[in-house]
């Protein structure tokens, strides 16, 4: 028994060094290939990527944690905005709620939850739209949220957002457009020409390596006055589609967008962004190293995210974690918790210091949202929550 489950770890172990060689050797013959390729392929390879292939990615005995995972109060949170929002617009039936990358369904489900607790005849007529490219975290999400079919309208996987039907909808992510694929550039001091950084080779295997001739990504840094002033970035064009296609969503067909994630305000003073990364056992690693094994990432830069939004939509943010949650009333449902089971007092205290604590994901993580330019005459009146300039 022993020498079989070696065996099976020695094949898989084979098999992502073999990933990283296969890599090596792709370069070794077609040239260096950008970030976003390494990205996209290192995530998502059918064979071997990250996503497609690891079971446990997520929680303790995966490689990071999520707000939704420490606790349910993140997602009440959350279902309570939703909710909030969608009576201003007049409750138009059917609610449809698509969530980007669900992890494990623990946002959502939390979602319908409180949804169906706050507003019982109308969590009938909602319908959840799930966007994943994980075959793992696919069956993780159906094990999780499949016991909803009899109290909500419907329930739909998708590969991509196109994919989902038109119509009302709010859109939720919570660390997506972290792990969508980017482009590096820098600019050379003596020039100031912008010099794409892409994945190369040397005598040790993947490596880092200036572009020797402008990129095809070249052409959009340099026309964005956006970037004038910095000396080294990271953008995602993919994001840029991702958001570009909610919005129009939005515009189109009404409702509204909920993004969470990490990553930086619209601030030009922050010259130098460099946080591309990876994460194994949640601990820091090298991004080209343990290929395949590890979860890459790079911060979100929401003021490049808002170029994308149009002329049409109203967006609001990023303000940070604690001032969201704290004005949707987290301490509140804290303090109702712990009242119901004092047993479990110290564990809610300790989550929601993880949760809003400005050491911890407090500050670093913040919130931004999207809606259509018709809402312009309702929210001079009635804010969107957790957005009131006079923050908490």
């Amino acid at each position: 028994m022993i020498l079989a489950g070696a065996r099976i770890l020695s094949r898989a172990f084979s098999s992502k060094i073999s990933f990283e060689k296969e890599l090596v050797s792709k370069i070794n013959f077609t040239g260096p290939m950008s970030i976003s390729q390494y990205m996209q392929e290192v995530l998502t390879n059918p064979a071997k990527g990250y996503y497609t292939t690891k079971e446990k990615v997520l929680g303790a005995p995966g490689d990071f944690v999520t707000s939704p995972e420490i606790s349910q109060m993140f997602g009440e949170c959350v279902a309570i905005w939703i909710v909030h929002e969608w009576m201003k617009m007049g409750s138009p039936r059917p609610l449809q709620l698509v969530e980007l990358g669900p992890g494990h369904g623990t946002l959502m489900q939390d979602i319908i939850k409180t949804i169906h607790r706050l507003t019982p005849e109308d969590v009938k007529h909602l319908q959840v739209h799930l966007v994943e490219t994980s075959p793992n975290l696919t069956k993780a999400q159906d094990a999780r949220l499949r016991r909803f079919e009899s109290e909500i309208k419907s329930i739909k996987w998708h590969s991509r957002v196109s994919e989902v039907p038109k119509g009302f909808t709010f859109f939720i992510t919570n660390e997506f457009f972290d792990a969508l694929p980017i482009h590096k550039f820098f600019r050379e001091p003596k020039t100031r020409n912008w010099h794409e950084l892409l994945v190369g080779t040397n005598n040790e295997g993947l490596s880092f390596v200036k572009a020797r001739e402008r990129t095809l990504a070249n052409q959009y840094v340099e026309n964005n006055s956006y970037f004038d002033q910095m000396e080294a970035i990271e953008i995602s064009p993919k994001s840029g589609v991702v958001m570009q296609t909610i919005s129009e969503r939005i515009v189109q067909n009404g409702g509204a967008a909920l993004i969470a994630d990490y990553g930086y305000s619209e601030n030009k003073d922050i010259k130098h962004r460099d946080t591309f990364r990876a994460f194994k056992n949640h601990k820091l690693t090298h991004p080209l190293k343990d290929v395949g094994l590890s979860d890459l990432t790079a911060d979100v830069d929401f003021g490049y995210l808002n170029q994308f939004t149009g002329e049409n939509t109203l967006t609001y943010g990023p303000v940070s974690q604690a001032q969201f949650l704290s004005q949707l009333g987290i301490s509140v449902r804290c303090n109702l918790l712990k009242d119901h089971n004092p047993k479990l007092s110290e564990e809610l205290d300790q989550s929601l210091d993880m949760l809003i604590n400005p050491m911890k994901m407090g500050t670093r993580f913040k919130f931004f949202s999207v809606f259509p330019k018709s809402m312009q005459k309702i929210h001079s009146d009635f804010p969107p929550a957790g957005f009131h300039a006079n923050s908490a």
